[in-house]
């Protein structure tokens, strides 16, 4: 696959500045992993505290199992990404 093992850009929307990664993994199947993550910086109720900074954090995924067929990706797949 052509995809980068991870990529991040920043987005403006409206006044606030938006990080957007996507991230490429090979699960323990062989199945391939996609994800886009995005954070939002706030102070404003926060509901993540990490790395990143204190805002939003949000992740939603892809697997492309080896026949080729797309699925959502589970939760415990996403859970470090979230």
């Amino acid at each position: 696959m052509s995809l980068p093992e991870s990529s991040s850009e920043l987005e403006r929307i409206n006044s606030q500045v938006v990080s957007f990664t996507t991230y490429r993994e090979v699960t323990e199947s062989g199945d391939c992993l996609l994800v886009v993550q995005g954070f939002l910086p706030s102070w404003q109720f926060p509901r993540y505290f990490g790395p990143a900074g204190i805002g939003f954090m949000v992740a939603e995924g892809l697997v492309l199992n080896q026949v080729g067929t797309l699925t959502l990706a589970p939760d415990d797949l996403l859970w470090e990404f979230r």
